[in-house]
C-alpha cells in the first residue's frame, strides 16, 4: 500500500491534476503576412485585422501610394516602399494611404497581447 501512494503523489506531481493544458485562443480575423495593395485600385486587400503583439506584418507602400500609419507604439510617415512592422504593445494602428484615404484606402490593425 505504501508503494501505491508514493506512486500516486509522484503521478500528481510529474503529471498535474489537469492534463489539459492551456492554449490561448485562435486571433479572430487574423492579419495576412502581407497587406497589399489591390491591383489598380485605390484601396487594400485587407482593411481590418487582428495580430498578436511581436507578430511581424508587411504592409505594401509605393511612390503612387505612400504609407503613414500610427497607434500600438509604432509610426509611419509617408512611406513609399513596403513597410515590415512588428508591435510591441497592445493597441490599434491606423494606416491610410496619402494619397486616396478619402476615397477609402485606409484600414486598422488591432494588435492584441
Amino acid at each position: 500500500m505504501k508503494n501505491i501512494f508514493g506512486l500516486m503523489i509522484t503521478s500528481v506531481a510529474l503529471f498535474g491534476c489537469n492534463s489539459n493544458p492551456v492554449v490561448d485562443p485562435p486571433v479572430v480575423n487574423a492579419c495576412p503576412s502581407t497587406i497589399t495593395i489591390s491591383g489598380s485600385s485605390n484601396a487594400y486587400t485587407t482593411t481590418s485585422c487582428t495580430l498578436k503583439v511581436g507578430t511581424p506584418i508587411t504592409i505594401q507602400a509605393n511612390s503612387g501610394h505612400p504609407l503613414s500609419g500610427s497607434g500600438a507604439g509604432r509610426t509611419i510617415s509617408s512611406a513609399k516602399s513596403d513597410q515590415n512592422v512588428g508591435f510591441a504593445q497592445a493597441g490599434t494602428f491606423s494606416f491610410l494611404c496619402d494619397f486616396h484615404s478619402g476615397s477609402g484606402m485606409k484600414g486598422s490593425i488591432t494588435v492584441v497581447p
